[in-house]
């Protein structure tokens, strides 16, 4: 359980270990890091939301501006964990990573890759909330 806030700086190099980490292991670390504290409640703390709001709203903007690069990672299990961070955003239909869901769906090497990808658009069918969404994305393609 997270006892404390993280800081600003700490996320940013997070962050930055994420994206240029030269060992792949502490890349996907660093993003299921992210994965974990956008799941942070604590509701017994009057600041377990905003702390979490703020974790998330850092991870979207990860994703928002890497989450295509991710995608295309050399290594399998980072690929696996940008596609994971994105999972626990995806239930918002406006997830700009849609469309790199999809293809990682049909393009990844990887058959993991393409089951976690798979089940990250599951998900957001069975929420109900994407359903719509990504039958118009199929509508303007």
């Amino acid at each position: 359980m997270v006892t404390g806030e993280l800081s600003s700086e700490v996320l940013q190099k997070l962050s930055r270990q994420a994206l240029s980490d030269p060992d792949y292991d502490c890349r996907s670390a660093a993003l299921n890091t992210f994965s974990r504290l956008v799941e942070v409640e604590d509701p017994e703390s009057d600041w377990g939301l905003s702390r979490r709001e703020k974790y998330r709203l850092h991870a979207m903007n990860m994703l928002e501006k890497h989450f295509s690069t991710g995608l295309t990672d050399g290594e399998r299990v980072v690929r696996q964990s940008w596609i994971k961070l994105a999972a626990t955003q995806v239930k918002d239909a406006k997830f700009i990573g849609l469309h790199g869901l999809f293809n990682a769906v049909i393009k990844d090497d990887d058959p993991d890759v393409q089951a976690d990808a798979m089940k990250a658009l599951r998900d957001l069918i069975d929420d109900g909330n994407g359903a719509t969404w990504i039958f118009n994305i199929f509508q303007t393609e």
